[in-house]
């Protein structure tokens, strides 16, 4: 058992309190002090977990400088509205703050990877064609037939949707004595003129073919701003056909396999 007070058997009633001390409110109801103190281990326990909380919420509260003495007050939240309206703002900057830093982060590491770039076409050879080229005859800028097997061996290039002059140009100062260079217009009645330095060369020719018979021989459709190159021989075989041409370094080396050994 324990001792009682406030009218039990730890004093009388209308004595007062030993020692004079204050009364003990009635609304607390009776209290009971149990003779043996390990009684009280599990409110002991709660009380030292509620102080433990008290001073963790405390610390933070001075941090973002709420007076700890503050706790408590109405409705129990322990803030003060105006204190709780003062934090919004800091915490929302810090929110966008580090959204904003991740962000960045994420997008300084996308740009660094490295991007797949996909293989040039240009210099990519297309399967070649199982027969010689046929003996078509094309047209040169006085409307004469030219038979295009007379120009062998030769770098046909195919120049209908190419401002090529400089290709023609590179292609006949790299072409092999003997190696004629043939620019085509397919599909067109004329020719029209070659670049200005190599008009009076004799190893290269700008000719017309009205009914497409070299582009539908090799059987590759056009690209804008490219020429379709091929490479054949004296005896008509095609050793190399390089369906968008952008460049003469696409096909410089096999120039030289035109001329015999």
């Amino acid at each position: 058992m324990g001792r009682t007070g406030n009218n039990g058997d730890g004093w009388s009633d209308g004595a007062g309190a030993p020692d004079d001390l204050p009364e003990i409110p009635p609304e607390w109801g009776p209290i009971v002090i149990p003779d043996d103190p390990g009684a009280l281990a599990e409110e002991a326990a709660q009380v030292r977990r509620e102080l433990h909380r008290t001073r963790r919420r405390d610390h933070w509260h001075r941090r973002f400088g709420i007076h700890p003495g503050d706790t408590g007050r109405a409705g129990g939240s322990g803030h003060r509205p105006h204190e709780i309206a003062a934090l919004r703002l800091p915490l929302i900057i810090m929110l966008v703050a580090v959204l904003a830093a991740m962000i960045s982060m994420f997008t300084v590491a996308w740009s660094d990877r490295p991007q797949p770039t996909a293989s040039p076409t240009p210099s990519t050879p297309a399967p070649l064609p199982d027969r010689p080229l046929p003996a078509l005859d094309l047209i040169d800028d006085s409307g004469a037939s030219v038979p295009v097997r007379s120009l062998l061996p030769a770098a046909i290039l195919l120049v209908e949707d190419c401002e090529c002059a400089n290709q023609i140009t590179a292609a006949a100062a790299a072409a092999p004595a003997g190696v004629s260079v043939v620019a085509v217009t397919s599909g067109a009645t004329s020719p029209g003129t070659l670049p200005p330095v190599l008009a009076d060369s004799l190893g290269t020719h700008l000719l017309a073919d009205p009914a497409a018979g070299i582009r539908n021989f090799v059987d590759v459709p056009t690209t804008a701003g490219t020429a379709t190159a091929l490479l054949v021989t004296e005896t008509g075989e095609v050793i190399r056909l390089v369906p968008q041409a952008d460049s003469v370094e696409t096909y410089r080396a096999d120039l030289a396999l035109l001329v015999g050994p």
